[in-house]
């Protein structure tokens, strides 16, 4: 390699270290699954609004797509292995399902769009619109409330009732 490919190498290397987390040391950070740059926001925005476009309005949409992002790093940030073998559209999916499922709950929401005290959209609707199964966002959303029940508290007790 010439010297100055080298040197354009070394650099956006250095960018990359720069850009991840520091629980890495130099050598993990290039060998390691590191989840937020696997979804970046820009896609976690492009999905929800995807998915919630024609039931929510903007302001919730965006809430949503941060809140996702948000768990999305506690969840990195506490079991960095966590979403091994998991793709973009499943974590984004399951979340988008529980944070609709946690924000029903609060006793002062109600959907702008609608009127009625309701943001779930059916597991079945979520899926068809990112392409996935109804039992992938099923399995995934569980796996969330059993790895991070600290995260969906309203969602562990009204379950509890459920059966």
């Amino acid at each position: 390699m010439s010297e100055d490919v080298q040197q354009n190498v070394q650099q956006n290397n250095d960018r990359l270290l720069s850009i991840t987390p520091s629980f890495f040391s130099k050598g993990e950070a290039m060998t390691k699954c590191v989840v937020c740059q696997r979804i970046p926001p820009k896609e976690v925005f492009k999905m929800t609004h995807q998915v919630l476009d024609d039931h929510l309005d903007k302001q919730t949409i965006h809430e949503i797509a941060t809140s996702i992002m948000e768990i999305v790093h506690y969840a990195d940030k506490k079991n960095r292995f966590v979403f091994c073998g998991k793709s973009k559209k499943t974590i984004v999916g399951s979340l988008m399902y529980l944070i609709s499922l946690e924000m029903t709950f609060k006793p002062s929401f109600v959907n702008p769009r609608s009127g009625q005290k309701n943001a779930v959209m059916s597991q079945s609707d979520i899926a068809r619109n990112l392409n996935i199964t109804e039992v992938t966002i099923r399995q995934n959303y569980r796996r969330w409330l059993k790895l991070f029940p600290e995260l969906f508290p309203t969602t562990i007790e009204k379950q509890k009732h459920w059966g």
